[in-house]
């Protein structure tokens, strides 16, 4: 009854009722004293689309972090039995848990159920250490200052950071972007409609286009500067500030051995060199390395440059990119280049992505797993999680961090959606889909039945 009128008390402060009733709301309201800190450090303000922040760097979240035992399970289950619904802004604070695995920060109500509050254990991160992934490098300059400097230079690249990896990306992203809900002062939001995949184009585009994405590496390079702000448009008409911000960026990634910045650079002195349209390039799906140890492959591992007669010889997962062809080719979400050839601000020394061959990490004192090699929900889970140790460049792209997590997630449903589509006969599908199906519909009709792909209960979003 204590706590119930205790939470009470604070449900009043929060009523704003139709007769327009001026009530104080205090800033980032917490219910645990410790997090209702007045540091403005420790705020972002999201006012509107020009919002005013501080970019975070790993050492802004104490290694020590204060228990929070203040959130009782008992006690939330008790106002959600009661029907009291909170309408304000919660502030669960920074992150109170390091994950004792891979050193992940997270939230006390992260961890899994059977573990407790004070010896907790986390399975999102690392799978509780079964996951291991050699970590990121730290960011090349200057590329490190225009995602972490308080400059009007770093606030002006953070706020068209989008844009500026579009400038440099090497594929372009399927789908739709729905620009109609960020029309008011809420924060950004990235919304995506339609199918999505990654796609590249051929080396030069066709006569008389434009170039795109790839192209811009290798065509007109004496004019890369403009051909690259040409490619995109961007809203904000300070032209000498965002040719300096593209400098940079073309700068960090010429110097950093980004390999396929250096692969497409090979083509470009090849073809200025031979005069010759003879030529292909052939980006290799496969790695000789483990992939818990090394994620930065070389330019002779990520692609190999073909020139003269094309024997077809190639692995399945290879992508053949033609000189002018105008057509567009796939690339597989499997393959290692995947996230480095859309994300070049978040890879930018072209590490690898995701990889089928990633096998869990070596623990003797747990038993034997049923999967040799991790998924990519699990790779991608690893990824995005803060940590003191390793360098957190994907958490602090902020609005290319809201793509990235669509993008995330667009990618692993359409790996599931495959999966199932080739394994109906493992799901036991035959038997209710087809014939038995449009018999208990009464649909006798053999010209309206047709090949159905059957979503098991178990898939997030179907129709069981």
């Amino acid at each position: 009854d204590d706590a119930l009128s205790k939470y009470n008390s604070i449900e009043d402060q929060f009523i704003c009722a139709c007769n327009m009733e001026e009530i104080e709301v205090p800033d980032n309201y917490s219910e645990d004293p410790l997090l209702n800190s007045t540091n403005e450090d420790g705020q972002i303000i999201c006012a509107s689309n020009d919002e005013q922040f501080h970019t975070p760097t790993n050492s802004d979240v104490l290694d020590e972090q204060p228990e929070n035992d203040s959130a009782d399970d008992d006690d939330q289950a008790m106002y959600a039995a009661n029907g009291i619904i909170f309408t304000h802004y919660l502030n669960h604070g920074q992150p109170d848990h390091i994950c004792p695995d891979c050193g992940a920060l997270m939230w006390s109500e992260e961890r899994l159920k059977k573990s407790s509050k004070r010896a907790p254990k986390f399975t999102l991160c690392c799978s509780q250490g079964d996951i291991e992934v050699v970590p990121y490098k730290q960011l090349p300059q200057p590329l490190h200052d225009l995602y972490h400097s308080d400059t009007k230079r770093s606030k002006f690249f953070i706020d068209d950071i989008r844009s500026f990896n579009s400038m440099f990306a090497f594929t372009s992203m399927g789908g739709k972007i729905n620009t109609s809900m960020n029309t008011g002062n809420a924060p950004p939001t990235f919304v995506l409609n339609g199918e999505n995949y990654h796609l590249i184009g051929s080396l030069m585009p066709p006569i008389g286009d434009q170039p795109k994405f790839a192209q811009l590496y290798i065509y007109d390079t004496d004019n890369e500067v403009s051909n690259r702000m040409a490619a995109v448009g961007m809203k904000d008409d300070r032209l000498a500030l965002r040719s300096s911000i593209v400098r940079d960026i073309r700068e960090a990634l010429n110097n950093c051995d980004n390999p396929y910045v250096k692969t497409y650079n090979t083509v470009r002195d090849t073809l200025h060199a031979r005069g010759t349209p003879d030529i292909r390039l052939k980006l290799l799906g496969k790695r000789g390395r483990d992939g818990r140890r090394y994620n930065l492959p070389t330019s002779t591992e990520v692609a190999a440059l073909v020139v003269g007669d094309f024997d077809g010889e190639y692995s399945d997962r290879d992508v053949i990119v033609e000189y002018r062809s105008g057509l567009l080719k796939r690339i597989s979400t499997f393959e290692p280049a995947y996230w480095p050839l859309q994300y070049p601000l978040l890879f930018p020394r072209g590490e690898d992505g995701y990889r089928k061959d990633i096998e869990f990490k070596d623990n003797p004192k747990k038993p034997a797993r049923k999967r040799q090699f991790i998924t990519h929900l699990e790779w991608l889970g690893y990824r995005i999680q803060q940590r003191n140790t390793h360098n957190s460049t994907i958490v602090f792209s902020r609005r290319l961090f809201h793509q990235f997590l669509v993008d995330s997630f667009s990618t692993v449903e359409s790996d599931r959606l495959k999966y199932l589509k080739h394994h109906q006969q493992d799901l036991r599908a035959d038997m209710y889909k087809g014939l038995t199906e449009a018999i208990l519909r009464g649909d006798v009709d053999a010209a309206n039945s047709g090949k159905r792909i059957v979503l098991p209960a178990s898939f997030v979003g179907g129709a069981r």
